[in-house]
């Protein structure tokens, strides 16, 4: 049976709310096997999804480059940075896949779901609107990455611009954690790129979720799909900018898929 087309955005107005931090139950033993020897490194593809400004830019930022800059402009179609880092004695290089939020990117951003292995549903607390599009997110997400119906897949969700003041949040912590309920037990963390809270946990997490959700899942399409957890031999630098597609030539193929004039530029 064909999957249904994702839905679209919906409009809903801001309201103020109350500020409260939320972190991911920590404390998980150490996963090695996967076919991986102590020492190789591993690679990790992580999307960042969600409406434009919630603020994935700057939380990619803080995580690969250590910095925030208020100053920063939403993404141009895609953005993609690596850093290596270390879970449970094992090393990992996260490349990690910044999208373009808007409508009119949603024909380029589908191309860079196949060959995830996690997503990053990510909403401003501020933004009401960006809280209730998560369900559109995940179900975009779901139908282009080919993510077989009712197959488990490893989610983590994002309230971001944690630093703000109480009178600013428009989504409570009641709120998130009942949606990623809802959702399949989905972990939650209320990050701030600009005070660089909990963004480094939210990676960290991510492998382990990963690592947890491929465990039980060995034989499923998705993960024989995404290459497993590929172990890497100098493939890129970690830390450095992939790609940027502002700066790709119209017709020019990157990772087999031809880059798009004028929504690139």
């Amino acid at each position: 049976m064909s999957k249904a087309a994702p839905p679209k955005p919906s409009q809903h107005l801001e309201h103020p709310g109350q500020k409260h931090h939320h972190g991911f139950a920590g404390g998980r033993k150490s996963r090695r096997g996967m076919g991986e020897e102590r020492g190789c490194r591993r690679r990790l593809r992580v999307v960042l999804l969600g409406d434009m400004r919630v603020g994935k830019t700057s939380l990619l930022s803080r995580f690969v480059q250590g910095r925030f800059d208020p100053r920063v402009h939403r993404t141009i179609a895609i953005e993609e940075m690596e850093k290596e880092v270390t879970v449970d004695d094992e090393r990992y290089v996260l490349r990690v896949v910044d999208t373009c939020g808007g409508e009119r990117f949603r024909s380029l951003r589908q191309n860079f779901y196949r060959g995830t292995h996690v997503c990053l549903l990510t909403f401003a607390l501020d933004n009401l609107s960006s809280f209730c599009n998560l369900t559109m997110w995940r179900e975009e997400f779901l139908y282009y990455s080919d993510v077989p119906l009712g197959c488990e897949f490893p989610f983590l969700v994002i309230g971001n611009k944690a630093d703000l003041p109480d009178h600013e949040r428009a989504v409570s912590d009641l709120n998130a954690n009942a949606w990623c309920r809802a959702n399949g037990d989905v972990p939650y963390f209320e990050t701030s790129a600009k005070e660089a809270l909990n963004v480094e946990e939210v990676f960290t997490a991510a492998v382990r979720q990963f690592q947890e959700v491929a465990s039980r899942n060995a034989g499923s399409d998705w993960l024989r799909r995404s290459g497993g957890m590929a172990t890497l031999a100098g493939h890129g630098r970690p830390g450095s900018v992939i790609r940027d597609l502002r700066d790709v030539p119209a017709g020019a193929q990157v990772d087999g898929q031809s880059s798009q004039g004028g929504c690139c530029r």
